[in-house]
């Protein structure tokens, strides 16, 4: 994927790192790892039902410092709501495999 991104002049791609509709405990992370090794930024991007809006609320340039670059992500998040209140996922990176 990250060499697509590479090559293309142009290029959108979307990712739910929350990966299902039910709660977990933390986000998936290989959206983050692509960007961080592409050179590219993130779109955070909601379906906020509590304001009633869709759109792009900010980006974040990956740094390599995973947990700062989460907390940019939340704090982008803050105040947004989901669909089902109760199955939103903590925005907090995939722990480390050891």
């Amino acid at each position: 994927m990250v060499q697509i991104i590479r090559e293309s002049d142009e290029i959108m791609l979307t990712i739910a790192p929350e990966g299902t509709r039910a709660r977990a405990e933390h986000w998936k992370s290989g959206f983050y790892y692509m960007a961080l090794e592409a050179e590219v930024p993130i779109a955070v991007t909601v379906i906020d039902w509590g304001h009633k809006r869709f759109g792009i609320v900010g980006y974040v340039q990956p740094t390599g410092d995973i947990e700062a670059d989460f907390a940019a992500i939340r704090e982008l998040l803050r105040g947004v709501q989901g669909h089902t209140p109760q199955n939103m996922t903590p925005v907090i990176p995939k722990p480390a495999q050891p």
